[in-house]
């Protein structure tokens, strides 16, 4: 675990996501949304350093954030990589600075020996890592307009500002 913290600022509507994207980020995210949402859901920032984490608290990120009606401009300085280049394609507006890097990847999931021992437990394994797979996929394909294929080519890179650009990872470089 990250020592770095999500947080949030109700008096600059600005929502903070660093360190490792965990359920403790989901609930930071939670309680920020509903704040402003009793606001009358104003534009907020998402200012974003991260180097990712749990695909699931990611996903649950990108659903709240999603369910959200005010505008969201989210901010990347640093990094955006795994979960954190996902949740930042659900924001409204992406701005990156100049020399942060986004990085996206297939999924990746611990597998224990009792998984791998079984042919059951892996072929639900398998499956549970496909659907997560085909989610964040789904979220880049239609916010980037990428195909998936595409989209595979750029794993594992690590993007600079100008490259995510190119790509429709982010909209603008400050």
């Amino acid at each position: 675990m990250n020592n770095l913290m999500s947080s949030f600022d109700f008096a600059t509507r600005t929502i903070y996501i660093r360190g490792d994207i965990e359920l403790g980020t989901c609930e930071i995210i939670d309680k920020a949304l509903i704040a402003f949402r009793s606001d009358g859901s104003p534009p907020i920032a998402i200012s974003i350093s991260s180097r990712g984490g749990s695909v699931s608290a990611g996903l649950h990120v990108c659903d709240l954030f999603n369910l959200y009606k005010g505008k969201k401009i989210a901010f990347v300085s640093g990094k955006a990589s795994s979960m954190a280049a996902i949740i930042l394609q659900v924001c409204d507006v992406r701005i990156c600075t100049p020399h942060a890097e986004i990085l996206i990847h297939g999924t990746t999931q611990q597998l224990s020996y009792d998984i791998y021992n079984s042919k059951r437990r892996m072929k639900r394994f398998e499956r549970t890592v496909r659907k997560l797979q085909q989610a964040t996929e789904a979220i880049l394909s239609k916010r980037t307009g990428l195909s998936v294929k595409k989209l595979r080519s750029l794993y594992d890179r690590r993007l600079s500002a100008q490259e995510a650009l190119k790509y429709h990872l982010i909209d603008q470089i400050l």
